[in-house]
């Protein structure tokens, strides 16, 4: 059975700084899943300018540190992990630190497990993060598989919606995976076809929808104003400037009283000042915008739970986590009709252009003035979706990494 080493480096670099993406949820599920199922199994992260491999003592530890009750341990001075980082993220590093079975350069490591006897291993790198020369040099000399999940190509596809200097990182990554990896995974076949065009070489493929948590039908949306949420990073391509022109035109339009409400939930990410600029003073004018920065997420459930529909006008999306996780709960979904959401949500959506401000605003106002029509657009049946655990047992059986299962 081949023995699966995770690369666990992207949710290293998310300790302290809020709840998880959808790309590290990914990373996460995963960890999970090793520690519940694949007591073999190895963890690897980069650490300053060193690789460190850990077992699942040092992983499960890990695993703490990110849900924030991690214990400090003390290291040697000359091992301590400094710079880089506040102080929870750097702990986390100690500890992996402290319980590494191999740290150093890619030559180090590969001697070290060698004499360990690592045996026919695959390297996962699956959240955009640390596949670098050095750690396809580890995995090479090893022996071992390189898979490599890619979960959009949008700064290829999409460069203005891009910082121009992630354009150039993303290039040189998936040039990396192009010639390195044995197998590329992805969530969609949608996505696939995004990515394809900027491969060189023909690969084999492992398609394995993303997954949500399991969650209870939400109840009807309460009486009141209409409630929407817009669940994702505040950046270009989720186009958050048509959800505010909407809302700047229904506060001149619609008295206090029955102005719906438009919640952002979603950290700034890349955008030219203007916008945030826009943002706040919207938010001040009290005319129903809310911005949600590092929302836990039991209260992201809580509110998408009063939800009268969430809203994705994005340009362009890999997945589109936030879609499904509302779906789970019947919650309605109106979205940009791209080829990602109707391939995983089927008919579930009410599909709308990206750049249709009037059916986007007219499809808003039927919610917010006829309370007919929302309720009869909610609560709908949830469809059936994937749950984390169908991800990884997909994945894991195309890749021979199922407890049991054979090295074929």
């Amino acid at each position: 059975m081949k023995r699966p080493i995770l690369d666990m480096t992207r949710l290293l670099t998310r300790i302290g700084r809020g709840p998880l993406t959808g790309i590290d949820r990914v990373e996460k599920a995963w960890l999970d899943w090793l520690l519940r199922l694949r007591p073999d199994a190895l963890f690897l992260v980069r650490s300053g300018r060193r690789l460190v491999v850990t077992d699942h003592v040092g992983a499960r530890a890990f695993r703490d540190h990110l849900a924030g009750r991690g214990e400090r341990v003390r290291l040697p001075p000359w091992l301590r992990r400094r710079g880089r980082g506040g102080p929870a993220r750097r702990a986390a590093e100690d500890c992996l630190r402290a319980t590494a079975l191999a740290m150093g350069t890619a030559g180090e490591c590969a001697a070290r497990l060698w004499r360990l006897g690592v045996g026919e291993a695959v390297y996962l790198n699956l959240g955009h993060v640390n596949l670098t020369p050095q750690t396809i040099g580890l995995a090479r000399q090893i022996g071992a598989g390189i898979v490599v999940m890619l979960h959009d190509a949008i700064p290829l596809s999409h460069p203005r919606f891009c910082r121009p200097e992630s354009v150039i990182h993303f290039r040189r990554h998936i040039a990396l995976a192009d010639r390195c990896a044995d197998v590329i995974m992805t969530s969609a076949e949608a996505t696939r076809a995004d990515i394809r065009p900027h491969l060189a070489r023909r690969h084999r493929w492992v398609i394995a929808p993303l997954g949500v948590e399991a969650a209870a039908p939400a109840p009807p949306p309460p009486p009141g104003p209409a409630r929407f949420v817009c669940l994702s990073t505040i950046e270009p391509r989720k186009n958050h400037a048509l959800l505010l022109d909407i809302w700047e035109r229904l506060a001149a339009e619609l008295p206090g009283e029955s102005r719906p409400e438009l919640h952002l939930v979603g950290r700034r990410g890349w955008h030219d000042e203007a916008f945030f600029a826009r943002l706040d003073h919207l938010v001040n004018r009290d005319i129903g915008i809310h911005h949600h920065e590092g929302m836990p997420d039991a209260a992201v459930g809580q509110l998408l739970e009063k939800a009268a529909a969430l809203l994705l006008p994005s340009r362009a999306e890999g997945f589109g986590l936030p879609a499904l996780e509302a779906a789970a709960r019947g919650i309605p979904v109106i979205v940009s009709d791209l080829p990602v959401f109707r391939e995983i949500l089927k008919d579930y959506p009410v599909y709308l252009k990206a750049d249709d401000a009037y059916a986007w605003e007219k499809t808003i106002m039927r919610l917010v003035s006829d309370e007919q029509s929302r309720l009869g657009m909610s609560r709908r049946s949830p469809p059936s979706l994937p749950r984390w655990q169908d991800h990884v047992v997909g994945a894991a059986q195309a890749l021979g990494l199922l407890p049991g299962q054979g090295s074929g």
